[in-house]
């Protein structure tokens, strides 16, 4: 699947860019996010202070506060910084692109001119710049989209991917950073994972928290890294239905279970406890979110 490059940027999509923010959910602004990492950064620095936790610990906390505040204000200086060059008339490197609409849109290679020269800002990247800009605003810049996609959940942490048409490309949990740091249970992506391929609604309640909107990018980034899509792979959030994918997403665990049952005499303990695990950890990651 072969990437393209935009010519053109929305000055939202230009400061996420220049700030590492590579998405943005349907529905949500670019200070919104950052203002939501800053968020859940102190909350568990605050939580973390009550409990009393080593000092080596609460260091490395609030250095995470310290950076999620400066992206945050970097952000809001970056767009207010490009806006004001938009009101200039004259010298101005900034030059709309022949898209723009209703949205202002601008030549993409203007906006790179001027973050380097203003503030030594450059995109990641810059001759191969990802595709995944106009999918910071749910357009995909590669030829797929996320309604042709199915994802399964197998046993033993293993994904299968596949385009519509196409065959099961086979990842593991651990691949994506969907594993915890003892890669023997998923981490907190994982369960989320898992309980929305189990149907579950995320988050389970009808009020929307900074981690809630966190937990979604960072899920975001595991299954770019799985598909290699750029884009929303989730549909608009809604109060009713929370967070719900674009694509297929079928949890295949049961069916693997049970066809191991069916051809083997005896089951071992282990791996029937394996399964009541991984439901007891979807189950209570969705309770602890209602």
């Amino acid at each position: 699947m072969k990437k393209s490059i935009p010519s053109s940027i929305t000055v939202e999509e230009a400061v996420a860019r220049l700030i590492n923010l590579d998405y943005i959910p349907t529905g949500f602004t670019l200070d919104e996010m950052t203002s939501a990492f800053l968020e859940e950064a102190e909350v568990e620095y605050h939580n973390a202070c009550l409990d009393r936790s080593a000092a080596g610990h609460l260091d490395a906390l609030k250095n995470r506060v310290d950076v999620c505040r400066a992206r945050h204000y970097l952000g809001q200086r970056l767009h207010d910084a490009l806006i004001q060059e938009l009101k200039k008339t004259i010298d101005s490197p900034i030059e709309l692109a022949n898209d723009s609409g209703i949205t202002t849109r601008l030549k993409l290679d203007s906006v790179l001119d001027w973050a380097s020269d203003r503030f030594g800002l450059h995109f990641a990247e810059r001759s191969t710049l990802c595709a995944d800009i106009r999918g910071l605003n749910g357009s995909s810049g590669i030829n797929a989209h996320w309604e042709q996609v199915t994802v399964k959940v197998y046993a033993d942490f293993k994904l299968g991917f596949k385009l519509e048409g196409g065959r099961y490309k086979i990842s593991a949990f651990q691949d994506v950073g969907l594993m915890g740091s003892r890669k023997n249970t998923p981490n907190a992506l994982g369960v989320l994972l898992i309980g929305l391929a189990q149907g579950k609604k995320f988050p389970g309640g009808s009020t929307l928290e900074a981690k809630h909107k966190t937990a979604i990018s960072k899920l975001r980034r595991c299954l770019e890294q799985l598909t290699g899509l750029a884009g929303e792979p989730f549909l608009p959030f809604n109060v009713a239905e929370g967070w719900k994918p674009r694509f297929t997403l079928i949890d295949d665990r049961r069916n693997a279970a049970d066809r191991a049952r069916k051809r083997a005499v005896h089951v071992p303990l282990d791996e029937a406890r394996d399964f009541e695990i991984e439901d007891d950890e979807a189950q209570r990651f969705i309770d602890e979110h209602s």
